[in-house]
């Protein structure tokens, strides 16, 4: 275990900037970056504690930041019969303090040399360790296509949709053949990827008071129509205690083409609506339609560079509504709405109108 003042010694020698990572846990918790050698104790005690708070044990370690990277990630599937195979990768770049807020699969404008090299890596791996199992395999890809091993998670990830709309092998039946000792229902020649595949997180979060959490219980929602791959646990009660992570839906779309499925999900977040808790769903729209996040310009500290700026545009979206807008959301809402029917506040009925 990493603690305060055991790098003493070395902290002058190591490169800088350098990322502290908690050891038994991942999803972006507690990480730390580190810019000189005077805030290298600091930083590991503030890293440590989270780790602590999060996962039960305050273990982390430190690697190299690499800066203006994308995150990219590779499925693999290991059996106990010998067979192991990779499902491509998933680019997890959008993010916010290191936590996934976008995928996709594949990975847009990947040169085909880099992902081979990143497939080929992902299942060494796994026949190094005599995987078995659903795992993802991540690796930060620096723009001149360098590529750095970042982690492993030994488990199915929140982002496995994507991946699954892509290839159309279901990852869980695959998971529960192994842990049943069967073997793989395919071998690797069987996978191919057809199309594009988009998933957007929704958090119970409010991204004008810094993202803070929203515990308030959902009073009305509205889920998007057909063609639109859902997973979420809106359903019931709906309310949250103090202790919860925000996730409450997964919005999927699919197209032939990766303009296809942003444009899908443009639709898809239109007609999304959640009433009570604060939500990230406002600030989902505004981000996929930044221009650098359609071309695909985007590394995994873009968001936080382009924060305020993001911010800024969704406040100027609230003054240019006009008033006739208003005064139909304030009809919808007063006169039309159905019973239990999912309407969202007047502002953000009026946005989406």
């Amino acid at each position: 275990m990493l603690i305060a003042g055991e790098l003493n010694g070395e902290a002058k020698t190591l490169e800088y900037p350098l990322l502290i990572k908690a050891s038994h846990g991942g999803g972006g918790k507690g990480m730390q970056i580190v810019g000189s050698a005077e805030e290298l104790n600091e930083k590991l005690t503030q890293a440590s504690r989270a780790a602590a708070n999060y996962f039960g044990n305050g273990e982390v370690y430190v690697e190299p930041y690499v800066e203006k990277a994308r995150h990219i990630e590779v499925q693999i599937l290991g059996d106990g019969h010998g067979n192991l195979v990779h499902l491509f990768e998933r680019d997890c770049t959008l993010q916010r303090n290191h936590q996934k807020i976008v995928e996709e699969a594949p990975a847009a404008n990947l040169p085909a040399s880099v992902q081979k090299k990143l497939l080929d890596a992902a299942l060494l791996l796994g026949k190094e360790t005599n995987y078995s199992g659903a795992g993802t395999v991540e690796f930060l890809v620096e723009p001149d296509g360098r590529f750095w091993f970042m982690e492993m998670n030994p488990r199915i990830q929140v982002e496995h949709p994507v991946t699954e709309e892509v290839t159309g092998i279901d990852i869980v039946r695959e998971q529960l053949r192994i842990a049943s000792g069967e073997p793989l229902s395919f071998r690797q020649s069987d996978v191919s990827l057809k199309g594009h595949a988009i998933e957007v997180r929704i958090y119970r979060e409010d991204p004008e008071k810094a993202f803070a959490p929203s515990s308030a219980p959902v009073n009305f929602y509205r889920l998007p129509g057909n063609g639109v791959r859902l997973e979420t646990d809106l359903d019931g009660d709906n309310e949250a205690g103090s202790q919860f992570d925000p996730l409450i839906a997964k919005i999927i779309t699919s197209g032939e083409s990766r303009s296809d499925a942003l444009a899908k999900m443009g639709l898809a977040l239109k007609e999304l609506s959640v009433h009570g808790p604060k939500t990230n769903l406002l600030y989902l729209k505004h981000l996929l339609n930044e221009t650098s996040v359609v071309n695909n310009e985007i590394h995994t500290a873009f968001i936080g560079e382009q924060l305020q700026e993001h911010l800024d545009g969704l406040q100027k979206s609230r003054e240019n509504v006009s008033r006739e807008v208003l005064l139909a959301a304030y009809l919808h809402l007063g006169f039309l709405r159905k019973q239990n029917e999912a309407v969202d506040t007047w502002e953000q009925v009026a946005l989406t109108a």
